[in-house]
C-alpha cells in the first residue's frame, strides 16, 4: 500500500470508525455510495434503470477516472455480486483484510447498492467483499 498523505488520511480514518462503531460503520460506506450516486446523477448518469446504472457507474469510475479495469454484475435472485477487475483501492482493501477490517468501503459495490435501492425501493444490505484472486474482488449484495 503506497503511504501517500491521501492514502494515510483514509485508512485512519476508516480504521478509527471500525474501531469506534465496528459492523455500524456500514451506515458510514452507505452514505458514500449516495455521494457517489449524487455525483454520477448530477454529471449525466442514467440511474433509472438497473442496466443503465450499472453503465453509469462502469463510465464513472472506469472511463471518467480510471479507477479499475472492470467491473461485472450480476444478479442472482435477491443476491447482486460486484466483481471488480483492476481496482485502485485493492491495496487499501488488502490492508484491511489483514487487520480484521471488513472490506466494506468499497465504492462500487455501495454504489451499486444505493442505485438498487433508489431503483427498486428495495432495502439491500452488503454481506460481504472477498478477494477473488490476486487482481479481482467480489462484493455481494442482498435484497432485504
Amino acid at each position: 500500500m503506497e503511504k501517500n498523505p491521501p492514502t494515510v488520511m483514509i485508512v485512519g480514518m476508516i480504521e478509527y470508525l471500525w474501531n469506534t462503531l465496528g459492523e455500524g460503520s456500514a451506515a458510514v460506506w452507505r452514505q458514500v455510495g449516495q455521494g457517489f450516486y449524487d455525483e454520477i446523477k448530477e454529471s449525466g448518469g442514467d440511474l433509472s434503470t438497473k442496466e443503465s446504472a450499472i453503465d453509469a457507474i462502469k463510465n464513472y469510475f472506469i472511463e471518467q477516472h480510471q479507477f479499475a479495469e472492470d467491473v461485472i454484475v450480476e444478479e442472482n435472485g435477491d443476491e447482486i455480486t460486484v466483481e471488480v477487475k483492476g481496482c485502485a483501492i485493492r491495496p487499501v482493501t488488502d490492508h484491511f483484510g489483514e487487520k480484521g477490517i471488513p472490506r466494506s468501503p468499497c465504492p462500487y459495490a455501495n454504489s451499486m447498492l444505493f442505485a438498487l435501492e433508489n431503483i427498486t425501493g428495495d432495502m439491500y444490505i452488503y454481506e460481504k467483499n472477498e478477494s477473488a484472486d490476486e487482481n479481482s474482488c467480489k462484493a455481494y449484495l442482498k435484497k432485504l
